[in-house]
């Protein structure tokens, strides 16, 4: 965060109220006063947890309950292609989110 590097984080409506709580609400406050972090709000239920970085790609997604998120399998890759695809998979995320900033 102090190098400047921009982080943008889209989560569904109901993500974000679980982020209104404790410990979520105290770390989102101290991240509140940097100018390169985001948070974007989306009435899509989002079932995928998508990280893309210029080096990495990683994809995992809900259990098959559909409640919790598996952080215990998941694609990765450094391939070029891949974070490539990544990226425009973000982007059309980002597109249909809502970019209401939510009170922290």
């Amino acid at each position: 965060m102090k190098e400047g590097i921009p982080i943008e984080l889209i989560v569904p409506l109901h993500v974000a109220e679980e982020l209104k709580q404790s410990p979520y609400v105290e770390k989102l406050a101290a991240l509140k006063s940097y100018k390169n972090f985001k948070l974007m709000l989306t009435n899509e239920d989002i079932k995928v947890g998508l990280i893309v970085t210029d080096k990495h790609f990683s994809l995992n997604l809900y259990k098959k309950e559909g409640i919790e998120y598996d952080i215990s399998t998941g694609l990765f890759s450094s391939d070029s292609k891949v974070i490539e695809w990544g990226e425009m998979l973000f982007w059309y995320c980002k597109r249909k989110a809502d970019f209401t900033k939510m009170q922290i």
